[in-house]
């Protein structure tokens, strides 16, 4: 038995038209970060200090807190599997560039690591586990990402309508068209820019092309 591999089989298919390759997962963490950069624009800190917890320390939650950490964030890391996430939190913490302060904490109790949070992300897989309860304990004007679909329960949608708390869902499409016109730039670059000559017999090389001189 042999994985799949989706790539190699679509390639074996397409023989004219163009294929680019992307991963759903990591346009979504882009998009949320791309989110969080656009709701906290007007803070001088930007997310620099805030508390940030991730519920769902999955491939997308963990991507995300590794992001987010990296730009300053305070970030709060849960996942049911206590061993997978101290190591998970454990690598991050370690892979996470020197100059970062801040660090990514484990914990347990989703509700004990959102009180007081100033932006939520839920990251479970369709599972309802932001609460009203989680809801209440949030700094005043916290940010409430649903990126797993599904994860704020029915109860606390209804409390966060009541109350003019907005839920945000992960919404890919900035992510997707940035991932196409970078797609675009690189191709162009590559056809068109990078290269070499001799000039007054002096080897001129532009766009980043090292090797070959």
């Amino acid at each position: 038995w042999e994985p799949a591999n989706i790539e190699r089989r679509v390639r074996e298919v397409i023989k004219i038209s163009k294929l680019w390759i992307y991963k759903g997962n990591d346009l979504a963490v882009d998009a949320v970060d791309i989110l969080i950069t656009f709701l906290t624009k007007n803070d001088i800190r930007g997310i620099g200090g805030k508390k940030i917890t991730i519920i769902g320390a999955g491939n997308i939650g963990s991507k995300l807190a590794l992001f987010l950490v990296e730009r300053g964030g305070r970030v709060f890391l849960t996942r049911r599997n206590k061993t997978k996430l101290k190591q998970i939190v454990k690598t991050i913490n370690t892979i996470k560039p020197n100059y970062t302060h801040e660090k990514v904490h484990a914990v347990q109790n989703n509700y004990e690591a959102s009180k007081s949070a100033d932006v939520l992300i839920g990251c479970t897989n369709g599972v309802p586990i932001i609460t009203t309860k989680m809801i209440k304990s949030l700094n005043e004007n916290a940010i409430i990402i649903d990126v797993g679909k599904g994860t704020v329960s029915r109860d606390a949608v209804l409390f966060a309508e009541k109350n003019n708390i907005p839920i945000y869902r992960v919404d890919i499409t900035a992510a997707f068209e940035g991932f196409i016109k970078k797609s675009f730039i690189i191709e162009k670059m590559i056809k068109k820019n990078i290269g070499k000559k001799i000039i007054s017999g002096e080897k001129i090389i532009s766009g980043g092309l090292l090797a070959g001189l």
